[in-house]
């Protein structure tokens, strides 16, 4: 377990819902559904899966080079236990860059929430880590030699 907010934590203003306009909607019988333009499916419109598809719309406007290296909701193995990622992006060369784990935005992000992506960057080893409910979005760079972390002042893609 890791108390990464035990630091000064750095908001980063995303500005996510500049993206609202993006987003592709329908409604089939009463319920409400977003094209998620990686996965190309249609997903049950949730507030956690519109944080997700807003930051979504964000990397792929800041990555568009690597639309192709976006995974989405990816289930992971983590000391024996299944765990599923919401954002990885891959590098050039494949090799992850950054996870971003998604909250509904009534959630406040917390030491909870980022325990919750250091357990899944057990698995992943990705140098970069975001946290955001839509709200609130924190950013963080791991140094695995060094076993200690940095809040960063923006989301660093590349």
């Amino acid at each position: 377990m890791i108390y990464l907010m035990s630091k000064k934590p750095i908001h980063i203003e995303l500005s996510l819902l500049n993206y609202k306009d993006q987003l592709t909607s329908k409604t089939l019988d009463g319920t409400t559904y977003l094209l998620d333009p990686v996965r190309k499916k249609w997903i049950i419109l949730t507030p956690e899966e519109l944080v997700r598809q807003l930051t979504l719309l964000y990397l792929l406007e800041k990555a568009e080079p690597y639309k192709r290296l976006l995974s989405v909701e990816k289930v992971i193995n983590v000391n024996g236990r299944i765990k599923r990622f919401d954002i990885l992006l891959y590098d050039s060369e494949a090799k992850p860059k950054l996870l971003v784990e998604c909250k509904n935005p009534k959630v406040p992000i917390t030491n909870e929430t980022f325990n919750q992506i250091a357990q899944y960057n057990i698995a992943l080893k990705v140098p970069t880590l975001m946290v955001t409910n839509g709200n609130e979005t924190y950013c963080c760079s791991i140094d695995f030699n060094s076993r200690e972390f940095s809040f960063l002042d923006e989301v660093r893609l590349f």
